[in-house]
């Protein structure tokens, strides 16, 4: 494909491919973001489709197939939502940083409605598994980590982003 290797930004008639585009962007935009593992998992699975497509190839015809099949596969509207920001950020770089005059292909499309959202409860059984896993593989530390996440109620992505000026031992 044109310029896989390369991290110059090519001209608007080079027929740019959606891989190098996406490549592109993870190296550029997505390794500033929280979601960097998600964001770069959904860009790969999009370089799989549409790899060595010409960005200008990928049309709303394009992203209405992606939709069904992501709905076939038992996605939710929240995933295909996540999949629509990533192509319509990428669109937007090819466009602002990149000056190809290129239609943002979700432009006009109805974002999927949010799921009702689910209370997940791990029961006592549940608990001491995790809990009895940890202790076989000598994970103490997991161990604590699973007991505070239980406790507390918080996602993994908080927990890992605790300081101690979050805590507040007092209370």
């Amino acid at each position: 494909g044109l310029y896989v290797g390369s991290d110059a930004i090519p001209k608007p008639s080079d027929g740019v491919l959606f891989e190098v585009a996406a490549n592109h962007y993870m190296k550029t935009h997505t390794i500033h973001k929280k979601i960097i593992r998600c964001e770069t998992s959904r860009l790969q699975i999009l370089i799989k489709r549409w790899g060595n497509l010409p960005v200008s190839k990928i049309d709303k015809s394009s992203i209405i197939t992606l939709r069904d099949e992501l709905l076939k596969m038992g996605r939710s509207g929240e995933t295909i939502n996540h999949y629509f920001n990533t192509i319509s950020k990428l669109f937007q770089m090819l466009n602002d940083e990149w000056d190809l005059e290129i239609p943002n292909p979700i432009r006009g499309i109805k974002r999927m409605p949010s799921s009702k959202g689910r209370s997940k409860r791990v029961n006592l059984e549940l608990e001491s598994l995790l809990l009895y896993g940890c202790d076989q593989l000598s994970l103490p530390l997991l161990c604590s980590i699973i007991q505070f996440a239980l406790q507390t109620g918080m996602r993994r992505g908080e927990l890992m982003g605790l300081t101690w000026a979050d805590i507040d031992l007092s209370n």
